[in-house]
């Protein structure tokens, strides 16, 4: 099949079919209990994925020069709508970027839309194409919202960008999830298995280290807070991101709101001077007081803390940035805020793929 476009003159798959690993040799029990969590866990899904009872949106008007394809992925036999979208010289040259949308987040309207000039030049001065993708049970999407079918969705997505036969066979992969899309990666990259001679870097931008105590600081502790957080956890919706992190073999970068209180000048982990409020900054183990509550999710519950303040950072950290930046929860990046992303891509990746005759030169 071939995808439906807007301004094309470039082929891509249309379709593309996915199935977490033993689905087929599940027990009809085990299907059972797993679908009767999983209708417990939709119950919720207006709480936790308000986008799933917001309206549908439309198929996203791009600029010249651009196309945009209509994609369905096939996820346990449930339709999941995505876009792949790129200007025309760079569909083909096999560098995406897969972004996993926020809380009530339709991409055509927040990346694709008003916005849309902004997130471009995000990702086009990499020259990489974008993969969009709505969770269960939004928009154009089938079947309901769970952290299962979320967390299979994304993995589907990411497969379809790796997979050389019947996918894109991508060579770089960004994958860009924000608020809750960072909670989704991380809890997919918990047991999904890496390519080999792919080059990812995955970016977490204003995060939870897991949705229980983002829930808790959403209702501003005390008892509702614990009450908050219990149900997160008891109903099956504790996305959490702090191990798959940790254990993360590829390139990384988490963003949270900076502390603006704090002195004028200090020092970057090179040594040389920088002033907290004058952009964005890289910070390091032991200067977790540099983040701050974004006005969604706490400084407590972010997942930039949980790793700024672990033990063992200096274990995990080899290839991480964490990017301190003004923008508030709810805020697109600026321009500084998104060369510094980039930047740290770009560095990253250098620095985790070059090859060991480079590194010695």
């Amino acid at each position: 099949m071939t995808a439906a476009v807007q301004n094309s003159s470039t082929v891509l798959p249309a379709y593309y079919e996915w199935k977490h690993q033993g689905a087929d040799q599940e027990w009809m029990v085990t299907k059972i209990v797993k679908w009767a969590i999983s209708f417990f866990q939709s119950l919720w899904s207006g709480i936790f994925v308000p986008a799933t009872w917001l309206s549908p949106r439309t198929f996203p008007t791009i600029p010249k020069g651009w196309e945009a394809h209509s994609l369905e992925l096939n996820v346990d036999g449930v339709k999941i709508h995505a876009t792949m979208v790129g200007k025309t010289e760079n569909l083909n040259n096999k560098k995406w970027l897969l972004y996993s949308g926020g809380n009530g987040e339709h991409y055509e309207m927040s990346r694709l839309s008003v916005k849309k000039d902004k997130f471009f030049k995000e990702f086009n001065a990499g020259e990489y194409n974008a993969l969009f993708f709505h969770y269960p049970g939004v928009s154009h999407s089938k079947g309901r919202a769970t952290k299962e079918t979320m967390t299979n969705a994304y993995k589907a997505a990411l497969s379809f960008l790796e997979d050389k036969g019947k996918g894109i066979g991508a060579e770089e992969i960004i994958g860009y999830g924000f608020s809750i899309g960072g909670g989704v990666q991380g809890e997919a990259l918990r047991t999904h298995e890496l390519k080999e001679g792919v080059h990812y870097c995955f970016i977490k931008d204003r995060t939870f280290s897991d949705l229980s105590a983002a829930a808790d600081g959403v209702m501003g502790g005390g008892i509702f807070g614990k009450i908050a957080a219990f149900l997160t956890r008891v109903t099956g919706w504790n996305f959490s991101s702090v191990e798959s992190s940790k254990a993360l073999k590829a390139p990384e970068i988490i963003i949270q709101q900076k502390k603006f209180k704090v002195a004028e000048w200090s020092v970057t982990l090179d040594g040389s001077p920088f002033c907290y409020n004058c952009g964005p900054t890289i910070v390091a183990n032991g200067t977790e007081e540099l983040i701050d509550t974004d006005g969604v999710i706490t400084k407590e519950a972010s997942l930039a803390n949980a790793l700024l303040s672990d033990p063992s950072w200096k274990s995990f950290s080899q290839c991480k940035h964490v990017i301190a930046v003004e923008e508030s929860h709810c805020i697109l990046l600026k321009d500084k805020s998104t060369e510094a992303v980039w930047d740290s891509v770009k560095s990253l990746m250098e620095k985790y793929y070059r090859k060991p005759e480079e590194a010695v030169a």
